[in-house]
């Protein structure tokens, strides 16, 4: 309550880059072990190259990969939060100003919530 616009577009743009620098790095984390599965398990001379190791200009790749993605995914949400009315959003009430007429997915979202079994 009372952040500006402003703030309300870099807390979107740092959580979408955020999220995306953490799956980017889950992703170089199971490159890696990938690589040194396929080193150990593959018979000697398997392959065209003699050692198989992460390069630095491809982990630069996957990471301004990783920041584009993020800026791109993050500026969605950010763009449809800056031109909407905070006001009159608040003001009709907490579901009302999220989605359309027809909020299938979010419909769709709760009641998968709803049936999912619960094991613990």
């Amino acid at each position: 309550m009372g952040a500006s616009r402003g703030r309300l577009l870099r807390q979107l743009l740092t959580e979408s880059v955020l999220l995306s620098v953490l799956g980017g790095g889950c992703g170089v984390l199971a490159a890696a072990w990938g690589v040194r599965a396929m080193s150990a398990g593959l018979p000697a001379n398997t392959l065209p190259v003699s050692d198989m190791d992460l390069d630095a200009t491809v982990l630069l790749f996957a990471l301004a990969v990783t920041l584009v993605t993020g800026v791109l995914f993050g500026l969605a949400p950010a763009w449809q939060t800056a031109k909407s009315d905070l006001n009159t959003v608040l003001k009709q009430g907490g579901r009302s100003g999220i989605g359309g007429s027809r909020p299938v997915l979010r419909n769709l979202l709760v009641a998968g919530e709803l049936r999912w079994p619960r094991c613990c």
